[in-house]
């Protein structure tokens, strides 16, 4: 059933908690103590209607005994308030959600009557208008209807169905909910919210949409100091009533779409002659005529003649046939003002999403680039690459071939073996890619100004050591020798915590990533193995002297010639072997280095690439891609349900 309006939810939100309210039945007695004619009982037919017949007990929830499409419908609409919950009308949907709880055919509809105001307020007028409409004639004036004449001006809520047992009225802490019986709506499950109308009657504003008639805004006093808070409650249905010729003037500005009568009517309390009613889109009635009549009648039941002719002439009866419309109990399918709710909704909601996608759309249309600028950028990169490669070749030739790079020749490890690392971190440091590192910032700075990568995080760093890897972690052998570090297992592109920590920035990081790698996992092992040379030379150096002396001493055939030949053959023999095993350590080193440099500039490249090819497609937003899916399935699954 509907959430009550005094469960509201501020601005947007409708509460999920209910109003419990007893099952009564009515016992109500459809005879007089007179005679009725065949007109008169075809009359009373006409204005009691199937309804006096059909009464159904008070307002029950029903979640478990749900069609299957039924079901299906509120678990879409529940998925279209996660996936676009910011494009949706909350308080429509929860009123949508509460019907479909309900068993088809037993929908709660809610109906606002909204009152337009001309020289004074017509809430008063309004409050008379719906008493005639739920009166029954054949009673006295009723509890309910007392309270409804008095002068509260305050929002109300009724809640037609059977007699309670209890005070018709009930007091909370929003609006005031009246309990009434009427033979019109009786067991049809009808709630009428009647209160002042906000909405703008200047026809040259904007097209007002469906949705301001259908959630209006209730004034809710807040305290003694005379401000208001705002409720947005929303219904089914809307009657716009009005009185006087300045009422009629204002309520005539609104724009309201005609086509779609069967929700929103409109009422004016003034005379017209009938030639000129036809021209007007507007239902005229006469109240004062309407409500003298039903005095009459009520005072003596002779007066039925004039009565129906009184009731006819007021207009009244085109208003009881609106509120009758498409409310008759049916478990065949769905309430047709439920299903016109949830058109409405899913209409409002694809309309905001559309919207949204506009709006998105053009801000990235904002972006695109010209492709005189993308050429040029192009043109731009292919010149720095190839600065880039020739201030590769060219810096770490001069270094390789520079003072500095021949300390560490082999024959000067024995007192230069501890400046390894700041021989080798000094050519990195001054021969690695320097310039081109600095063009590379420049030039990702004019590609972010022509509007390529604008808040982007760059791609991750990528190594020649890493390079042709495959990503699955392999699972260790028993025996197998492990894999050498790579670059990207020490700098990772998620903010772990690694021995190279490094900030992101709005440019490739690779140049710098590459300087980083070969600095930390790859000067170390050379300055190892040239500590270790100098100390495995040493040391066979000894053990052949120290063999030779042994020799010597042991054997007196051996003359100091033969032994100095033995020793000079194992020192020989250690200094051979750190020659040639740190030369070739040294120009390993060195193509790792050229490799590590070609292989960030390529990287560099590409990206830099991927930036400018990619700029033409179509963006796509996946927020605004589910929210149409989820729209998509709940028209779906209301198509199911009808």
């Amino acid at each position: 059933m509907p959430p009550l309006i005094s469960r509201g939810v501020k601005m947007r939100n409708l509460s999920s908690q209910r109003l419990k309210v007893k099952n009564f039945q009515k016992v109500c007695s459809i005879y007089c103590n007179f005679e009725w004619s065949k007109s008169h009982l075809s009359f009373w037919r006409q204005i009691r209607g199937q309804s006096a017949l059909n009464i159904s007990p008070g307002r029950v929830r029903f979640i478990s005994n749900l069609k299957p499409s039924r079901a299906q419908l509120l678990n879409t609409l529940k998925e279209l308030n996660k996936y676009a919950s910011s494009y949706v009308n909350q308080s429509r949907l929860q009123l949508a959600l509460r019907g479909l709880e309900q068993k088809c055919g037993e929908e709660t509809i809610r109906i606002a009557v909204l009152c337009v105001a001309g020289r004074n307020s017509s809430f008063q007028r309004a409050k008379q208008i719906i008493q005639l409409l739920l009166a029954d004639p054949l009673k006295t004036q009723e509890k309910w209807e007392q309270f409804l004449l008095s002068k509260f001006s305050q929002a109300l809520l009724l809640i037609v169905g059977p007699e309670p047992s209890v005070d018709t009225l009930k007091e909370n802490n929003f609006v005031q909910e009246l309990h009434v019986s009427s033979p019109l709506l009786n067991g049809q499950r009808i709630e009428i919210l009647v209160m002042e109308s906000d909405l703008p009657t200047n026809r040259l504003d904007e097209e007002i949409s469906l949705e301001a008639f259908l959630v209006p805004s209730v004034k809710i006093p807040s305290s003694d100091s005379g401000r208001y808070s705002i409720i947005r409650t929303p219904v089914h249905r809307t009657l716009l009533i009005s009185e006087g010729l300045l009422g009629a003037i204002n309520l005539l500005k609104i724009p309201i779409d005609f086509h779609r009568r069967d929700i929103i009517e409109t009422a004016i309390d003034f005379t017209v002659p009938d030639c000129q009613k036809s021209s007007i889109p507007s239902n005229f009635i006469d109240v004062a005529l309407a409500a003298k009549a039903l005095e009459s009648f009520r005072e003596h039941s002779s007066n039925i003649s004039q009565f129906e002719t009184s009731w006819s002439l007021s207009g009244l009866p085109k208003i009881q046939s609106w509120l009758q419309q498409g409310i008759i109990s049916t478990s065949i399918g769905m309430n047709v003002y439920l299903q016109s709710l949830i058109g409405s909704l899913l209409e409002d909601t694809m309309r905001a999403i559309e919207d949204e996608e506009a709006q998105l759309f053009t801000k990235e249309l904002s972006k695109k680039v010209s492709q005189n600028d993308i050429t040029r950028l192009h043109e731009e990169l292919k010149n720095w690459a190839s600065r880039s490669h020739s201030e590769l070749q060219d810096k770490l030739e001069l270094a390789f071939e520079g003072k500095r790079w021949h300390k560490l020749i082999w024959w000067k490890l024995f007192w230069r073996v501890d400046d390894i690392t700041l021989v080798a971190s000094e050519i990195l440091n001054e021969h690695f890619l320097l310039n081109a590192e600095q063009e590379a910032v420049f030039l990702a700075g004019r590609i972010a100004e022509c509007g390529f990568s604008e808040g982007r995080v760059l791609a991750p760093l990528e190594s020649c050591a890493s390079e042709g890897i495959d990503d699955k972690i392999s699972k260790a052998q028993l025996g197998e020798k492990p894999q050498p570090p790579q670059v990207i297992d020490f700098i990772s592109s998620n903010g772990n915590e690694s021995l190279l920590h490094m900030k992101n920035q709005c440019w490739p990081k690779h140049i710098t990533a590459a300087r980083l790698y070969l600095s930390q996992l790859k000067i170390p092992p050379l300055q190892a193995l040239g500590q270790r040379l100098v100390i495995q030379t040493i040391c066979t150096s000894l053990l052949a002297s120290t063999l030779s002396g042994l020799a010597f001493i042991s054997s007196a055939s051996l003359d100091l010639y033969e032994v100095g030949v033995m020793a000079s053959l194992g020192i020989l023999f250690g200094l051979r072997r750190m020659q040639r095993t740190w030369e070739n350590t040294r120009d390993i080193w060195k193509e790792e280095v050229r490799e590590e440099g070609r292989i960030a500039l390529i990287s560099v490249e590409a990206h830099f690439k991927t930036f400018l090819t990619t700029n033409s497609n179509v963006p796509e937003f996946e927020e605004i891609k589910n929210a149409k899916a989820a729209v998509l399935a709940t028209e779906k699954a209301l198509l199911a349900c009808k």
